[in-house]
């Protein structure tokens, strides 16, 4: 997905010759590693009576592999806040009933696929997969909007949305236990989805749900689970209220027809070097060759030199960073792991001749 949407952001993440800082774990990611861990604990516990605190789906155990340790206690809160108004709306009570065999928890699978007779190897993890009268389905939860500051709607196509709050505090939403307005519901092997493909409620879900069933099986006739959990901020209270949204429905043959040429498309620029495959060799591998140089000056150059602000606001032009992540502290902190000496304090600005020179134009591309 990233490589359709940019190139570029793709090569730098993935193929530079110098690698980037990673951005630590935010908040809002945190919060959905702590519920994803919570609820499989939940879960585990429920169909292997599994109560020692150290085994591998053990709360405490998933909680240390999935959540950064400064965020640790509030993410737990968090993710606890999340799971009881998970399990309050009936939502947990859904998945037992599908459910009825022990479902295959989270696990790494890592296979070389033949798409188009071309080998791409592939890696993935999905949440869950189990099966329900003989069809697969492959499941995710998805955590949206809870560290927000207004609410976040889920997306189209749900068969299902329910709030997740005490309606003795807060009366239910209209859209409680009701079906999204676009969607038809159907059935199929005894169990209720939607009649739309899930690549209409979000693409992402269907490429991501996708490749874990070839991943799984090569079973292109699956069903499609999501599990969206969507905060709405409570006025004077830190915690959120949550809409849960049911997802349920197949993924369309020629969106995964298209799903294979975007894998094959993927593989063959990284594998032969020519990475923006719509230009020239000549004019790619300039391309190229200009991000490596982006990337050197981050790593490499003063921090308060005025081409070091100019690869910061070309960095700045891509979405590698959130509008709140302070990209200078993180590359300064970076260099002064991997022991670099005599760089400036990141909030010290004073060894920068002109601050307010305009740096656009500074990084041309060939």
């Amino acid at each position: 997905m990233l490589y359709k949407r940019d190139p570029e952001l793709w090569y730098l993440k993935y193929c530079a010759d110098e690698q980037l800082p990673r951005s630590e774990q935010t908040q809002p990611a945190a919060v959905g590693s702590a519920f994803d861990a919570l609820i499989k604990a939940r879960l585990y516990k429920h169909y292997y009576n599994e109560v020692a605190i150290d085994h591998p789906y053990s709360a405490r155990t998933l909680l240390a592999q999935q959540v950064n340790p400064e965020l640790m206690d509030w993410a737990t809160n968090a993710g606890i806040h999340c799971l009881t108004q998970y399990e309050r709306c009936g939502a947990l009570a859904d998945i037992l009933l599908e459910t009825n065999q022990p479902p295959q928890f989270e696990f790494p699978l890592r296979q070389v696929l033949t798409l188009d007779g071309l080998e791409v190897p592939i890696y993935g993890i999905p949440d869950m997969s189990y099966h329900y009268n003989g069809y697969k389905i492959i499941l995710d939860w998805k955590v949206n909007g809870y560290c927000a500051k207004s609410t976040t709607s889920p997306s189209p196509g749900y068969i299902i949305c329910r709030d997740g709050w005490d309606f003795r505090h807060c009366k239910p939403s209209r859209s409680h236990r009701k079906m999204h307005a676009s969607v038809t519901k159907k059935q199929l092997a005894g169990l209720t989805i939607s009649d739309q493909p899930l690549e209409a409620s979000d693409e992402q879900w269907a490429v991501q749900l996708t490749t874990y069933s070839w991943l799984i099986g090569g079973d292109s006739d699956f069903i499609g689970a999501i599990e969206q959990l969507c905060g709405q901020p409570v006025p004077g209270h830190d915690q959120p209220n949550l809409r849960i949204a049911s997802f349920r429905g197949q993924v369309s043959k020629g969106f995964q027809e298209t799903l294979i040429g975007m894998y094959t498309q993927c593989w063959l620029a990284y594998s032969s070097g020519h990475i923006f495959l719509t230009e020239s060799r000549e004019s790619s591998d300039a391309r190229c060759k200009f991000l490596d140089n982006l990337t050197h000056i981050l790593m490499k150059s003063n921090p308060d030199s005025f081409e070091f602000f100019a690869a910061i606001d070309y960095m700045k032009g891509k979405d590698v960073y959130d509008s709140f992540r302070d990209l200078r502290r993180d590359i300064i902190e970076c260099r002064r792991a991997r022991g670099e000496a005599g760089l400036p304090d990141p909030d010290d600005f004073s060894g920068i001749v002109n601050a307010a020179t305009s740096r656009v134009g500074l990084i041309n591309l060939p």
